[in-house]
C-alpha cells in the first residue's frame, strides 16, 4: 500500500504527505523500518517508494530525508 502511495508523489502531491512545518514524513518514516524485512517483496517495495521520493524535487523534503536518515 505505501509504495501504491509513493507513485502519486509529485511536487504537487508532496505535502500530502510530508509537513514542512512539523518537519514530518510518515509515508517515508514508517516505508524504511521494512528496509531490513525478512522477505525479499517488501524490501523491493520499500526500494521503490525510496526513489519515488527521490525523484520529486522538493527542497525542504529532501533536506529532511538527508538530515534525519544520512549516516553521520
Amino acid at each position: 500500500f505505501l509504495k501504491t502511495l509513493s507513485f502519486k508523489l509529485n511536487t504537487h502531491t508532496i505535502h500530502f504527505f510530508y509537513n514542512e512545518h512539523t518537519n514530518d514524513f510518515p509515508l517515508y518514516n514508517e516505508a524504511i523500518k521494512f528496509f531490513k524485512h525478512s522477505e525479499s517483496m517488501v524490501r523491493i517495495a520499500v526500494r521503490t517508494l525510496t526513489l519515488n521520493v527521490f525523484k520529486v524535487d522538493d527542497k525542504a523534503m529532501l533536506k529532511f530525508i538527508r538530515d534525519k536518515t544520512a549516516a553521520p
